[in-house]
């Protein structure tokens, strides 16, 4: 309390207003967020954010295709030919959800690119890379220990998240 009274604060309810505890909150309030601090508002081409998720999601379409590494993909996972046409069967809600998730990175990427001023393309694909290293890569990797995948699976869909995060960053910095 006697902290609260050095503070300027009142006591009371008396003529000075608020009761202690909400002046109190109040000053904690503008102590974690004060006036002006809020995060700044950044523009997002939404169009850029779209066309990178859609590039991303035609890029893994190639990758775990037959051309690139399906059969590898296939292989490392043991899956058989059962499998492989009940997943194909199944195949049109994981590409929706796979869209979505990867319009949510992008759009997630736009915010970044907002936030650090970039417009330069080298910086878009160091962009890239930071959040490849930082979060895909890692992340990507603890899960592959905690289950009994080959580690070539990790090899497979960790490159591709290079390349499409790579991509996406470079498609949404240079189309600001």
């Amino acid at each position: 309390m006697a902290a609260l009274l050095a503070n300027g604060l009142p006591a009371t309810r008396g003529g000075h207003g608020a009761p202690p505890l909400q002046v109190a909150q109040r000053r904690v309030e503008q102590d974690w967020a004060p006036e002006g601090a809020s995060m700044p508002h950044v523009h997002i081409n939404y169009i850029a954010v779209v066309v990178a998720a859609v590039a991303a999601f035609a890029i893994g379409g190639i990758w775990y295709s037959p051309l690139l590494f399906a059969n590898q993909w296939v292989k490392a996972h043991g899956y058989s030919e059962e499998q492989i046409k009940t997943m194909q069967k199944n195949a049109g809600k994981a590409y929706g959800v796979s869209l979505v998730c990867l319009w949510l990175i992008a759009l997630a990427i736009a915010v970044l690119i907002g936030y650090l001023h970039l417009e330069h393309l080298a910086q878009g694909l160091k962009l890239g890379l930071l959040v490849w290293v930082g979060f895909a890569l890692p992340l990507g990797l603890m899960a592959t220990m905690f289950t009994e995948k080959r580690i070539t699976v990790f090899y497979i869909d960790t490159g591709y998240q290079l390349v499409y995060l790579l991509l996406m960053s470079t498609i949404i910095t240079a189309w600001q």
